[in-house]
């Protein structure tokens, strides 16, 4: 396995992380079938109940019979300990608190059981933490259909281990300068979702109640939408627009063509073409735009499953086709931005939730995206609320893109200082 882990000080020596585990507990994974979730069973962590270093939240916990516990004691963790995941979502690292002491593990899972002579166990986790021991994961499952990290290269993964005191220091400066970065994270991601709000809110008043607070209003006889403007009016979509459904044929895709866009790719907003993933060939392409199925500027692709109600404005003139799951809205006179801005407003999320309430598998049929209620301006109207959202919308999420940078920035900084430090790139007292 490469080691990725040259340059650090002369003390400090690369050692399999086997070899700094406590002997009497190696590493290992749990439990491999844990049958019916038992509410007074023994708790069991799987990787899906795990953030990438935060730990998991105990009450929330499966648990499986104590009976079945009882055949997998090898795997029972201690308070203490670091729990790895290693399943397709490889890479998560936990410390195990005191109250889950006797839990288990899936097969998903490993535990990794620091010998404190060797390593001290918060060191250790943000040696896993880091970007060079990351990278070792990576090579080991390169190449795999199903990208799980397999016990034998999880203990073959070398790690560097200074003197005792220095780990400790080390971990000690990580805890702090860490936590202060996640609240100033925290506090960033709270000021995204502010802007979010804000952006939502001049939207949805807007398309609802228009630019003019002094024009007369009457009620729509909606109770999500609230009174409008007296000269709106509110009606089905059908009635003003052109509802088209994607073709329900299987393509073949081929590395580069035509993009093809479903509900992956449609996001609020101008639909972004660099998001698709799927392509077809031209062949394919001239067979997904019959039946007037050929998007063109101005339209609407609109998501009726997954990101439910999502609608993206087709602000260019690239070829694409429409995938599973999708359909297309046009007009040739209204506003297709207007028509965006209310799908995407508090008013059209709200009438989605409604309509797809009660389905466990929350999608919305093109039968009822025809029959949704929409506020409709004169068309002239329209097109001033477009201008006028345009240009208020674009300072907010000018604002927003910029925080969202500072955020992929701290984060950045914040793997460096880790990958740094346990690997003795920073100059930390008592730590070389």
């Amino acid at each position: 396995m490469t080691s990725n882990l040259a340059g650090f000080p002369t003390r400090w020596r690369p050692v399999q992380l086997k070899r700094v585990v406590d002997s009497a507990r190696p590493i290992t994974y749990g439990i491999v079938q844990a049958g019916e979730d038992v509410s007074d069973g023994v708790p069991y962590i799987r990787p899906v109940d795990m953030s990438d270093e935060g730990g998991v939240s105990p009450g929330k916990l499966r648990r499986t019979s104590r009976e079945i516990a009882a055949t997998y004691r090898r795997s029972e963790v201690s308070a203490g300990d670091l729990v790895v995941s290693i399943g397709p979502s490889y890479g998560k690292v936990m410390v195990v608190p005191a109250d889950l002491t006797g839990a288990n593990l899936t097969q998903g899972t490993a535990r990794v059981s620091a010998d404190d002579d060797l390593v001290y166990s918060r060191y250790l986790f943000w040696c896993l933490r880091s970007t060079p021991i990351v990278r070792q994961w990576d090579y080991s499952v390169g190449g795999a259909t199903f990208r799980a990290l397999n016990l034998a290269p999880l203990a073959a993964t070398l790690v560097p281990t200074p003197p005792l005191d220095a780990q400790r220091t080390i971990a000690d400066f990580l805890d702090r300068k860490t936590a202060a970065i996640d609240d100033l994270i925290a506090r960033k991601e709270r000021l995204i979702e502010l802007l979010q709000e804000k952006r939502q809110a001049l939207i949805t008043q807007a398309v609802t109640k228009g630019l003019d607070p002094s024009v007369p209003m009457k009620e729509s006889g909606v109770e999500w939408i609230g009174s409008v403007p007296r000269h709106w009016d509110v009606v089905e979509l059908r009635r003003k627009w052109d509802v088209v459904d994607c073709k329900h044929v299987t393509p073949t895709y081929v590395p580069e063509g035509v993009p093809l866009v479903s509900t992956g790719e449609v996001k609020p907003g101008p639909l972004d073409l660099s998001r698709a993933t799927r392509f077809v060939d031209d062949r394919w392409h001239s067979i997904m735009i019959e039946g007037g199925r050929r998007p063109m500027r101005g339209d609407l692709i609109y998501s009726r499953n997954a990101s439910l109600g999502a609608a993206a404005l087709v602000a260019h003139d690239d070829a694409f086709v429409m995938g599973q799951d999708v359909v297309l809205i046009r007009s040739e006179r209204q506003s297709g931005f207007f028509l965006a801005a209310y799908l995407n407003s508090v008013a059209g999320a709200t009438q989605v939730e409604l309509a797809s309430i009660g389905s466990t598998f929350k999608r919305i049929n093109v039968s009822q995206i025809r029959e949704l209620l929409i506020v409709v301006p004169p068309e002239e109207e329209q097109e001033r609320i477009a201008d006028v959202l345009s240009s208020l919308t674009d300072d907010v999420d000018s604002a927003r893109v910029a925080v969202e940078r500072s955020v992929d920035l701290l984060r950045e900084y914040r793997q460096a200082l880790i990958s740094n430090a346990v690997t003795g790139q920073l100059d930390l007292p008592g730590a070389a």
